[in-house]
């Protein structure tokens, strides 16, 4: 990956990271990404949560394999949790829906 595509990896994670955070908020919002006009509190009450996990990491080869080079790491969780109730069923089901996204390079290639 030479420089430039490196900054560009970089900054199109940074957009990411930026969007999901949204504007900081009040203090009594309990969500870096706010509280959606006040739905994702309702949904939260009925028993529907999400979850929004962006963990971005740089790495170096400073010597050895094949190549010296940096690489940008990133992980992406989206995950939904929901009570039977809150979906109109059983009680005691529960669904999870979880969504795992990664991008980036081996550092030696």
């Amino acid at each position: 990956m030479s420089t430039l595509e490196s900054k560009k990896w970089v900054a199109r994670h940074l957009i990411i990271m930026v969007l999901v955070a949204g504007p900081a908020g009040a203090q009594d919002v309990p969500w870096l990404a706010g509280d959606w006009n006040g739905q994702r509190q309702t949904l939260a009450d009925t028993g529907i949560d999400f979850e929004f996990v962006l963990t971005l990491e740089g790495v170096q080869n400073v010597s050895g394999g094949v190549a010296r080079s940096s690489r940008g790491l990133a992980n992406l969780d989206l995950i939904m949790d929901a009570q039977g109730q809150a979906l109109g069923l059983s009680e005691q089901g529960a669904l999870h829906v979880y969504f795992l996204g990664n991008d980036g390079g081996n550092p030696t290639e």
